[in-house]
């Protein structure tokens, strides 16, 4: 018995033109930290139309440490061509499935710590950190499904694709 689909080449336009528009802005407290606030628009001939806001704060505190959070939104439509499940192979001249031209929301939400310090013995090196963050992000997508589950429920009834995930970074950053 089918899985009630069948697979079929994605096909994209050979062109594709995007703008993109944003304003920053960025307060500067008593107490030597920072409050920065980010808008940006974009638009492309693929009918993706995206904002993204975000909210950030940053604080130097006590002695070589700087500590920074920040809050990010993310929303944008999906392609012209794109679509989850489409009726037949060659439906139209542009077809695509990827959840990258889907229509999706993301919210992260971050912290991290940096530590400046110097390097003995390499007057070369201007300075030096030590830094580590930590991002939570949640990814809904509203019109892309999982279809590794379409056995299960049948194609076109998937639930929903969700991402929920936890990223962490530590590096280290030398000036030279």
């Amino acid at each position: 018995m089918g899985m009630g689909f069948t697979l079929a080449d994605q096909v994209y336009p050979n062109t594709r033109t995007s703008n993109a528009a944003s304003v920053q802005l960025k307060y500067y407290l008593p107490w030597r930290a920072a409050l920065t606030a980010q808008y940006r628009f974009y638009r492309d001939t693929w009918g993706v139309v995206a904002n993204t806001g975000e909210l950030d704060y940053t604080l130097p505190a006590w002695r070589h440490w700087i500590f920074e959070g920040s809050l990010r939104w993310y929303e944008q439509t999906h392609a012209n061509f794109y679509s989850d499940l489409f009726p037949r192979a060659d439906y139209q001249n542009f077809m695509a499935r990827d959840r990258e031209l889907a229509a999706f929301h993301t919210y992260t939400i971050g912290a991290g710590a940096s530590y400046q310090f110097n390097v003995p013995y390499a007057p070369w090196i201007n300075r030096s950190t030590a830094n580590v963050r930590v991002d939570h992000l949640l990814v809904e997508y509203s019109d892309f499904r999982d279809a590794l589950l379409a056995g299960e429920f049948g194609a076109g009834n998937e639930p929903l694709y969700k991402l929920n995930a936890n990223i962490f970074q530590v590096f280290l950053s030398i000036w030279f």
